[in-house]
């Protein structure tokens, strides 16, 4: 039960063998603090934009009035007849409706830069929820895909993510996604998660590790100590 290991680097011109080769990576960058710390960034300072929405609102409260809400003077229904001295009896207008739509201005996190961190986040999770129904429990396998399925569960329960939808496009090229703090790490894990992997044995900035058991080496690294206590033991005598 010898733990082996071996560091994988991303190979841009083949396709992944392997599911195990997917989640070997997944493991290395999602249990790590750097990834949790990325994550932390985006929900802790998100990326958000004005974003207009139509009201109903009081008549008496609008402040100002745009093309459309004059039309709506006039088609509006729920109205309510002017006094015969009115000032708006000299342009047709007999009557004026309750309330007329209103555009209100607010900050909204439902950008396309946080859109795309809950689908890669999605992603992640569904990948290792397959695998963790695949593995048979009790194994290293299962034990190691269930942890990293809670915790992109407690990533996704985030109170941010609730109110974001799913994107319509990906749009790699945004400059928030590869600049910013947070969102360039994802970016960067999501592009070589459906990336393939070979065998390395130099590090690197993009390299993971997966777990490996060489029966032939351990076997010989075995003999190697088994005849090392031999020898040891007709030397003493």
């Amino acid at each position: 039960n010898s733990p082996v290991s071996h560091k994988f680097e991303t190979d841009f011109e083949k396709d992944n063998e392997t599911l195990y080769q997917k989640f070997a990576f997944i493991k290395s960058i999602i249990a790590t603090d750097e990834f949790a710390e990325s994550v932390h960034r985006i929900v802790s300072s998100p990326v958000t934009q004005w974003k207009e929405t139509s009201e109903e609102k009081d008549i008496r409260n609008i402040r100002r009035f745009k093309n459309s809400n004059i039309k709506e003077l006039i088609t509006g229904s729920s109205r309510t007849g002017l006094p015969e001295n009115h000032y708006l009896h000299q342009y047709g207008l007999n009557s004026l409706p309750g309330k007329i739509s209103s555009q209100r201005k607010s900050d909204s996190v439902d950008t396309p830069e946080n859109r795309f961190v809950k689908f890669a986040l999605e992603s992640f999770l569904k990948f290792c929820s397959d695998i963790n129904k695949k593995a048979v429990p009790g194994t290293r396998l299962w034990n190691e895909s269930g942890l990293i399925e809670k915790e992109l569960e407690s990533f996704l329960h985030h109170s941010v993510f609730k109110v974001i939808s799913h994107p319509e496009t990906l749009r790699l090229n945004n400059p928030v996604l590869q600049r910013k703090e947070g969102y360039r790490e994802v970016l960067r894990v999501w592009l070589m998660f459906d990336l393939a992997a070979k065998l390395v044995w130099k590090g690197g900035d993009d390299v993971y590790s997966g777990g490996k058991k060489d029966i032939a080496t351990l076997y010989e690294y075995w003999l190697f100590f088994k005849l090392l206590d031999l020898f040891k033991s007709i030397l003493r005598s």
